[in-house]
């Protein structure tokens, strides 16, 4: 008699703990932001990665990757239409080079892609301590001793380093977002406004003036992103990876910038296309007062005129390499 009252406390006890797991697993997802470019937030980091972990394995033949320039300037429907390839783009906003060679490390573990066109955009990025920055990028990818690794690399160089309990459960960060949550924090994390990791993005913005051939601008290269690049290099050579370099048209470029990326491309014998230069950015034929979303980024309408040029080069490199 006194076994079955224990094995009913036990039970009880048991049910209770699993209770208080559940509720607690539920506010956490409740109160943990959730970054999709049509809500508040304006980045689509939660989208991003359900979509990635949502495609069939070995999905993706051609993967792109890079910062937000890249989500939203590489239209990855349309260059997969045009090329006949499997393309998908995984970026995030601010993603400097260390951030990509997880994400890249992660899409590995799912994906076997034939070539990495990787934006160079990152390596003018200096600043790691930003904890917003490292927090979208990570929050939504399953945990892995890739994330574990990509976590506790960048927890030692934030401005304020924090306990990675607070990745673990992000209730203990985010707890105080009570007035801030929206409809998109109590539906599906299914919601959906990309494709294949692309961000249409409708907004046009005024008085945008294409400047990238001024040579005074100049620009500090991050040591730390070198590093990482050339691990992203490694990566590629260890899985017979073709590694393509571009930089996406974006206002936020400069000759400096490109002689820096032009000189790793010579020292890794890897092809580099800078879209901005006096010889290619004409090709794309790009209009300053409809085809940009902001400073930073094309819409969508200059990203389905990029995707035509983008393609064309990509189909070269192809064939040289068959």
């Amino acid at each position: 008699m006194k076994q079955k009252k224990h094995l009913k406390n036990l039970i009880k006890a048991f049910a209770f703990v699993l209770l208080v797991v559940l509720l607690l697993w539920g506010i956490t997802r409740l109160m943990q932001p959730k970054y999709y470019f049509a809500s508040q937030l304006k980045t689509p980091e939660t989208e991003l990665w359900n979509e990635f972990y949502a495609l069939p394995k070995n999905d993706v033949e051609v993967l792109f990757l890079g910062a937000s320039s890249v989500y939203c300037g590489v239209d990855a429907p349309e260059v997969g239409a045009l090329t006949g390839r499997k393309v998908y783009t995984m970026a995030s906003s601010s993603a400097r080079m260390y951030d990509l060679y997880y994400m890249f490390q992660e899409a590995l573990r799912f994906q076997k892609p034939d070539m990495l066109v990787l934006d160079m955009g990152p390596i003018r990025y200096e600043t790691y301590g930003f904890d917003r920055i490292y927090k979208r990028t990570y929050d939504d990818m399953r945990w892995s001793s890739v994330k574990f690794e990509a976590l506790k690399g960048r927890n030692a160089i934030l401005e304020k380093p924090e306990s990675l309990i607070n990745r673990f459960i992000t209730l203990l960060d985010f707890h105080t977002r009570w007035n801030e949550l929206e409809e998109v924090d109590f539906m599906p994390w299914k919601y959906k406004t990309i494709e294949r990791g692309f961000v249409p993005c409708n907004d046009i913005a005024k008085g945008i003036s294409h400047n990238q051939f001024d040579i005074s601008l100049k620009v500090n290269v991050d040591e730390m992103g070198l590093e990482y690049f050339g691990r992203i290099v490694e990566l590629c050579e260890k899985y017979d990876i073709k590694l393509v370099l571009i930089r996406v048209p974006a206002i936020a470029w400069s000759h400096s910038w490109n002689e820096e990326a032009s000189r790793l491309a010579e020292q890794y014998g890897l092809p580099f296309t800078d879209y901005n230069d006096e010889m290619n950015y004409p090709r794309i034929g790009i209009d300053d007062q409809t085809d940009w979303r902001d400073e930073l980024h094309l819409n969508k309408y200059g990203a389905k005129k990029f995707a035509k040029v983008l393609s064309e080069d990509l189909m070269d490199i192809l064939k040289e390499e068959q």
